[in-house]
């Protein structure tokens, strides 16, 4: 198989939805007016597959054409994850610093960002996570008025 037959069948997953359609390569020859050959080789990323010919594809198995596209591999290396984590981590442990009042529990919390900068450097310039602000109520559209609603009721009953 050649290099862009492998990538012209990744873009695409024509083969699997066409058998999870049940529709014979005949079939969808047929409906789309071309040769089996050319439908063949269409699905399986032996020749250039244009937009066209994909809406070709899309009415002819009647799916929505995000179901013919593939979708890429986007999984993080473990390298990336493992990072990704200790970041998360970092900025755990700095907010903990920040919250923590008791000197030992400051201390210990101070321990643990430390060490996470001995395994990966460059967590020194990670900061703390954000402080969580309440939203006005305004900002929660009418959810917000009928809460604003229900608190003057409430008010007024305990008056």
């Amino acid at each position: 198989m050649s290099d862009t037959e492998n990538t012209t069948a990744g873009l695409h997953s024509l083969k699997a939805i066409r058998l999870r359609e049940e529709v014979s390569l005949r079939s969808i020859a047929r409906r789309m007016g071309i040769t089996q050959t050319l439908a063949s080789d269409q699905e399986e990323g032996r020749c250039e597959l244009s937009l066209s010919d994909l809406y070709r594809w899309q009415r002819a198995l009647k799916v929505p054409i995000s179901e013919l596209l593939a979708v890429p591999d986007e999984k993080l290396t473990e390298e990336i994850r493992r990072r990704a984590c200790l970041v998360r981590l970092a900025k755990s442990a700095n907010s903990l610093v920040k919250k923590c009042s008791n000197p030992s529990e400051r201390q210990l919390a101070q321990s643990f960002v430390h060490q996470l900068e001995e395994l990966m450097p460059e967590l020194s310039e990670v900061g703390s996570w954000p402080e969580p602000r309440p939203r006005p109520l305004a900002d929660l559209g009418r959810a917000g008025e009928e809460l604003n609603i229900f608190d003057l009721q409430l008010d007024s009953c305990l008056e």
